[in-house]
């Protein structure tokens, strides 16, 4: 009973081990059964395969070189289309926009006035106003001077304190005498119009001749006005520099940015002083149309210089070309980056696309254009339909990626499939499983 009970589970043993030597020594049993489950997928509906999502990337680098000083999103972030992601050092390219806008204006201050003709009050007004612009840059020189002597010299800077606090009483001293004179003035030009104005009431034929001081008492009020404008300017610019100082003395680092604060003030004074001298030059000589017609063409090429300066200044700030998610960031602030090496990897979530590997005898089946079912294991209860959008033309091995060591011995095709993802749930990388529907 014994021997009995042990023969029949021992000659089953032996079958399947006779199996398994067949089937491992047998091609011909392999592919017999491999034709078999290769029917039988043929007359599945549909045809299932499974892939890595991925997403069109867009690698962002700037034109120009400068320093990086603001990284302004993260790795994983979302991102809209003109969203700022990286800025670099512009303070160079302003200046050069606000020099490049400055001689724009004084190129268009001189075709307005060469247009527009002159009077004697225009000229005494641009006179004026020429005045105040010297006296506000030869205050800012003097600023300019005054914060790279102190640089070279810090010890100065108590003597040069108590210098500018006896400049600054004098320069409102004066300003006070100039305010009283324009007082004066004022009161006869506002004599000097009041008889005008009866001077023109009279018949034409009955008015007295003027008196040539009346003309001098317009040119005396202009002179006021210009003195006021001048003494203030420098009561303003002395005040400046003795604020400077007072800052330096506060904090003695911030030397160095105070002379470069300095300088630029200085230069635009300078750009200032030179509108101010085009405009009355250009009162005083008044403009032929041959040289109205160059200065049109120096507005044009003042504007062009205007535009390159903006640009290049927009150059220094990178922007997302379109909406997506930030994979990689390969630069810190501070850091130099270089004109064409990419600072930051942006993926384009709006559409993703699945590459999945259709055996052989099933290729006949799958059309371009065809409806794709996709599901997610982040999205188990969501079906995401897809289109197959291309096949490939030759087959190849199933990728080590994708399926099982038995199966990668056989001949697929790549088809991809193209998925739209308006609200972005599927991301790079993800595991997906698609269903490829016959007959849809």
């Amino acid at each position: 009973m014994l021997q009995q009970r042990w023969f029949w589970p021992g000659v089953l043993l032996a079958l399947l081990v006779a199996l398994a030597g067949a089937w491992a020594l047998s091609p011909s049993l392999r592919e017999w059964a491999s034709s078999l489950f290769g029917q039988a997928q043929a007359r599945s509906p549909e045809i299932t395969a499974s892939g890595f999502l991925e997403a069109e990337t867009i690698r962002l680098a700037p034109e120009v070189g400068g320093r990086i000083v603001e990284i302004a999103v993260a790795e994983g972030e979302e991102v809209t289309a003109g969203q700022i992601l990286v800025r670099l050092d512009d303070r160079i390219a302003r200046a050069q926009v606000a020099m490049a806008e400055a001689g724009l204006e004084v190129a268009q201050a001189r075709l307005a006035l060469a247009r527009a003709g002159a009077c004697a009050e225009d000229i005494r007004r641009a006179e004026a106003l020429l005045a105040q612009a010297e006296a506000l840059r030869d205050g800012a020189y003097q600023a300019w001077q005054d914060a790279r002597a102190l640089l070279a010299n810090p010890q100065d800077l108590e003597a040069r304190i108590a210098q500018l606090e006896a400049q600054v009483h004098a320069q409102r001293a004066l300003l006070d005498q100039a305010v009283a004179l324009k007082d004066l003035a004022e009161g006869a030009y506002n004599q000097y119009r009041a008889a005008m104005g009866q001077w023109e009431s009279i018949p034409e034929p009955l008015r007295p001749p003027l008196s040539p001081d009346v003309h001098g008492v317009l040119y005396a009020y202009w002179q006021a006005w210009a003195g006021v404008n001048a003494a203030g300017a420098a009561y303003d610019g002395a005040r400046e520099t003795l604020g400077l100082l007072y800052q330096m003395r506060k904090n003695p680092l911030a030397l160095r940015a105070q002379v470069n604060a300095a300088e630029a003030q200085y230069r635009a004074a300078e750009a200032a002083v030179d509108m101010a001298r085009a405009q009355l030059e250009g009162l005083r000589a008044g403009a032929t149309a041959e040289e109205i017609a160059a200065l049109e063409a120096q507005v044009q090429q003042a504007r062009a210089q205007v535009e390159g300066a903006r640009v290049a200044l927009d150059k220094l700030t990178l922007t997302a070309p379109a909406g997506g998610v930030i994979l990689e960031l390969a630069a810190h602030e501070g850091e130099l980056a270089l004109p064409g090496v990419p600072l930051l990897t942006l993926a384009d979530l709006e559409e993703v696309r699945l590459t999945v590997y259709v055996p052989e005898n099933r290729l006949g089946q799958v059309q371009v254009g065809q409806r794709v079912e996709v599901r997610v294991d982040s999205f188990p209860d969501r079906v995401f339909l897809g289109r197959v959008a291309s096949i490939a033309t030759q087959a190849e091995f199933t990728p080590r990626n994708i399926q099982t060591a038995e199966e990668r011995v056989n001949m697929v095709f790549a088809v991809r499939v193209l998925i739209p993802n308006p609200d972005r749930a599927l991301k790079p990388g993800i595991l997906a499983d698609a269903r490829i529907l016959i007959g849809e």
